[in-house]
């Protein structure tokens, strides 16, 4: 029997797949990854379109980078879908639309499925750009502080703005449901990357971390990656609220600074208990 020519081999496996319907998934610069999302133009900006998500899923991570300028390109964290919060029981194909871009800029999209402690990828979408929607590319989708800058207190545990009044958030103008936002803090310990939201505006003023940060944050070093607005959707349609979703605005740094106004790469929360009491118990472990 005669050889088969390597490239007309690879054409029957392609007839073969787009004959089958069933669709061969090829993805092409790593196969390790899940089959990417299609992202779509529409009237309000770009909707990444999923598969089905099994019941199994606890979140869906949606990321995206910025390709217009390449050397300054970097993965941005834009939203998180629950879908359980799901408002159409056994619609389990998934959206996201993201109207937070900026006008003619390349983007490119990938989405995160958690289930259970275990995190699988997609591969990157195709480069997309939107001619007619989004903001120019001087405006700001993140909060600013001016020169400002958090001081931090290790007795009593707190930040407190210095140098400036309060934050100021992204304009209507760039965002139009920014009044839906609430500013949060995201902090890293490790591995654990974390967004808090402060649910009172006048919490970014004075952040108590003490009632902010969950124990696993404490007694371990914490950065301060920076603060974002964060918009939820919630389900109320059914007997109990649901978390839909989550988005991000960009992230803005904050520096943390101590009394003598040294930069804090890290801060440590270090929760003091009292001395051990003593027994004043009565059972006995052989007791009959």
């Amino acid at each position: 029997m005669k050889k088969i020519n390597r490239s007309l081999f690879v054409l029957i496996i392609a007839a073969v797949c787009l004959s089958a319907l069933t669709g061969c998934n090829w993805n092409l610069s790593d196969t390790k990854y899940l089959e990417r999302p299609d992202v779509e133009l529409i009237d309000s900006g770009f909707r990444i379109n999923g598969n089905y998500v099994s019941s199994e899923i606890d979140y869906i991570n949606i990321y995206r980078e910025d390709l217009q300028d390449a050397g300054k390109a970097k993965i941005e964290r834009i939203a998180v879908l629950f879908p359980k919060g799901d408002p159409t029981p056994g619609n389990q194909n998934y959206f996201y639309i993201d109207k937070n871009i900026y006008k003619n800029h390349k983007y490119r999209y990938y989405v995160r499925f958690v289930s259970k402690g275990e995190k699988n990828r997609t591969e990157w979408s195709e480069v997309k750009q939107h001619p007619n929607i989004g903001a120019e590319s001087s405006a700001s989708f993140a909060y600013n502080l001016n020169s400002g800058y958090y001081k931090y207190d290790k007795d009593s545990m707190t930040l407190t703005i210095q140098g400036a009044t309060d934050f100021t958030p992204p304009l209507s103008t760039v965002i139009d449901d920014i009044d839906k936002y609430k500013p949060a803090l995201v902090f890293q310990a490790g591995d654990l990357i974390q967004a808090f939201e402060l649910s009172d505006p006048n919490t970014t003023k004075l952040v108590n971390l003490k009632t902010l940060l969950p124990q696993s944050f404490l007694n371990t070093d914490i950065s301060l990656l920076g603060i974002v607005g964060q918009k939820k959707v919630e389900n109320t349609s059914g007997k109990t609220t649901e978390l839909q979703s989550i988005t991000w605005t960009d992230i803005a740094k904050i520096a943390i600074k101590d009394g003598q106004n040294n930069t804090l790469s890290v801060i440590k929360i270090e929760m003091k208990y009292g001395d051990e009491g003593f027994d004043y118990s009565i059972n006995s472990d052989n007791e009959n």
